[in-house]
């Protein structure tokens, strides 16, 4: 639940620091935020498609998907993290240390 929680804090952050810089009006902000939101969504869905691939044993299916969740929002540290330390461990399990290491 607190990742949840978190992960709200992050999008509610990211739309009100992307309004402030562009000073956006209410209206636009509401668009920001639902904006912002479906990448959240979309970044979460597949990184738990990556997940149901890795607990199947579909490593290089794995590693894929938690790769292109991080191509969704660059921006996400907070999940990114998190999509990076599952690649790492695909990495380890399928023997591909360059591919982890090369990671940012």
């Amino acid at each position: 639940m607190v990742g949840k929680s978190n992960q709200n804090v992050f999008i509610s952050n990211r739309c009100f620091e992307i309004c402030r810089i562009r000073d956006i009006r209410v209206r636009d902000i509401e668009i920001g935020l639902y904006y912002v939101l479906q990448k959240a969504k979309a970044l979460i869905a597949k990184k738990e498609e990556g997940n149901k691939e890795f607990r199947s044993g579909k490593y290089e299916n794995a590693l894929n998907l938690y790769t292109e969740a991080l191509s969704i929002d660059p921006h996400n540290k907070f999940t990114n993290s998190k999509l990076y330390n599952n690649r790492a461990t695909v990495c380890s399990k399928v023997n591909k240390p360059r591919h982890d290491i090369s990671d940012k």
